[in-house]
């Protein structure tokens, strides 16, 4: 239903076309992915290319963005149909939200209600019908919850699942997919171990598949970023950005105070935007 929804909503509302810089760049990157190239070969005066959340490197202009959704496109484009790939990474993320729902929750009726709230909340479907990585990065989100589930309940090979899902997660959006995945995996594995429900073999031997499993993803990471941006470490933004568009308290490249205070607001704010839109009522 998500799938569906999503693109018709693609189709029907945005033309099957990107609608904000951020897709238009990702997606230009994708078409030298799918063409062979990590970047392109710059045609015409550089200042043609300079483009906002674009990079030119040495070996061409590319994206400042970092593979995974960018790899995902350029499939979508070899495949003739990149517009489909936000409206099925949605649609894999309901559905593996369908299945977490029902471990996390007690009684299948409440988490089916609940899935089916998440299946047509305007937000999402409009979320799902761009070519933004959030919908990659749903998809590794909603599979990191549900294979750490799998893992806390059955064999710890399911580790190996965690660190993939994890790394699909990074590979679209990094500090995020970081956070938000070490978060997620404590959550769900951690109590057994602290309430001695399970032995710490237990959970270190969930540790050492979840590392397993996400060691390839991190590999390409690292991989990509020293190709294109010079160092293993060095994420795209803060190539075309300067250092201070990296994490910590400090001031920003535009003049805007980072601390602890403007933490707090920002996290705050962006609580009251998302609750807001996920049914469009406060």
């Amino acid at each position: 239903t998500s799938l569906a929804l999503s693109a018709w909503i693609a189709v029907s509302l945005f033309d099957t076309l990107p609608t904000s810089v951020d897709e238009m760049v990702q997606l230009l990157h994708a078409g030298s992915l799918a063409g062979g190239r990590l970047a392109l070969p710059l045609a015409g005066p550089e200042a043609a290319w300079a483009v906002q959340n674009g990079l030119l490197t040495p070996s061409g202009w590319t994206s400042v963005y970092p593979p995974g959704h960018t790899g995902l496109l350029a499939l979508g484009l070899i495949a003739g149909v990149p517009w489909l790939v936000g409206p099925i990474a949605v649609g894999v993320a309901t559905a593996v939200f369908a299945l977490a729902l029902e471990r996390l929750l007690d009684g299948v009726r409440v988490a089916r209600l609940a899935a089916l709230l998440v299946a047509f909340s305007p937000f999402w479907l409009l979320l799902g019908g761009t070519h933004l990585s959030h919908t990659s990065a749903a998809a590794g989100g909603a599979l990191v919850l549900w294979t750490s589930l799998l893992a806390r309940d059955g064999s710890a090979k399911w580790g190996l699942a965690v660190g993939a899902s994890i790394g699909l997660f990074v590979l679209a959006r990094p500090w995020v997919g970081v956070v938000v995945s070490t978060v997620v995996v404590l959550a769900v594995c951690l109590p057994p171990v602290l309430t001695r429900v399970r032995t710490r073999s237990w959970g270190l031997r969930r540790l050492a598949s979840t590392l397993g499993g996400g060691a390839p993803f991190a590999f390409l990471l690292l991989a990509w970023n020293q190709k294109l941006f010079g160092h293993p470490f060095s994420m795209g933004y803060t190539a075309a950005f300067g250092p201070a568009h990296g994490l910590g308290l400090h001031v920003g490249p535009w003049g805007n105070h980072y601390g602890w205070l403007e933490a707090l607001a920002y996290t705050g704010a962006d609580a009251v935007q998302l609750s807001a839109h996920l049914l469009e009522t406060p």
